[in-house]
């Protein structure tokens, strides 16, 4: 999964390639051969945890219960993608019987379409359109 901004653009980091492993630093998408499916994943508006490290020995850091309505984050990243990919996924199962996982994996994508978009490899954005 591939991310785009509000225009449909493909999202890539400014420098056309990552230099850093950590998403969070270098916001962007994967592109290329690897990506065939794109969704929305720029600044957008997620619910979002206290803003304080994660730490596994102190249950005060974990996020269950600590997410309040109205506490927001304007977050990045292909990680905001793949949820969209996986919710086609879900609907398309929930109106349809599949066989196995590969039956909705072709469902997902015969849904494709292309509107014109190409990522930096030139490869086309395909997003997902539902009925």
């Amino acid at each position: 999964v591939g991310g785009i901004d509000s225009t449909g653009a493909a999202v890539t980091p400014a420098n056309g390639g990552f230099t850093n492993t950590l998403a969070s630093s270098e916001p962007g998408s994967n592109w290329g051969a690897c990506v065939e499916a794109w969704a929305p994943s720029k600044n957008l508006v997620s619910t979002y945890g206290p803003l304080y490290s994660f730490n596994d020995a102190d249950s005060t850091t974990w996020q269950d219960e600590a997410t309040l309505y109205g506490q927001y984050g304007v977050l990045s990243g292909t990680s905001m993608a793949a949820p969209h990919i996986a919710a086609a996924a879900a609907y398309l199962s929930e109106h349809n019987t599949f066989a196995n996982p590969g039956a909705v994996e072709s469902a997902v994508r015969s849904y494709f379409i292309w509107y014109g978009a190409t990522d930096a490899s030139g490869r086309p954005v395909n997003i997902v359109q539902l009925p």
